[in-house]
């Protein structure tokens, strides 16, 4: 922000007012260092390292918040209620899917689907292998099957 107009307001005023740039703090789930991770950690945990537009989503929205977190986990016991998950979509995650398709570490497939590609896989790996990153979304991700299927989404999602 341009403090030029703000500095300009003040002037007339008897007590002296600065204004200074300082940074914004970004939450971390919208850096996109931690979205192209969280990315490459969903498609991992997805069978068959390829994950579809949903399954992005879904699991992106849910590993950002603990409340979240515990309604996945809810719902993959078994104790969902009708009113529990109200996914958002991201258009940022789309936008991040590119860039991720762009940088080399996955790849378009059939049904706008996604598939990591060797170097994704191995970056996904070692970030899986890294004690002191993603831990959150990790501890997640074990309380949830091994390879999560699209259908696995889909009685996610319903309203039963």
């Amino acid at each position: 922000m341009d403090t030029t107009v703000l500095d300009e307001g003040f002037q007339e005023l008897a007590a002296r007012t600065t204004f200074t740039r300082r940074a914004d703090p970004i939450p971390a789930d919208l850096r996109i260092s931690w979205r192209v991770g969280a990315i490459l950690l969903v498609v991992r945990r997805c069978r068959a390292d390829v994950a579809t537009q949903e399954q992005l989503h879904v699991l992106l929205w849910a590993i950002r918040t603990d409340a979240s977190r515990r309604l996945v986990h809810r719902s993959f016991q078994g104790q969902k209620r009708p009113d529990d998950l109200i996914v958002r979509y991201d258009p940022s995650t789309s936008r991040t899917v590119k860039l991720v398709i762009a940088s080399g570490l996955a790849e378009h497939r059939k049904n706008s689907s996604i598939g990591l590609t060797e170097s994704g896989k191995r970056l996904a790996d070692a970030l899986w292998r890294h004690q002191e990153v993603f831990t959150e979304e990790k501890g997640f991700f074990s309380g949830l099957p091994k390879r999560i299927t699209q259908s696995d989404i889909h009685r996610l999602l319903e309203w039963r």
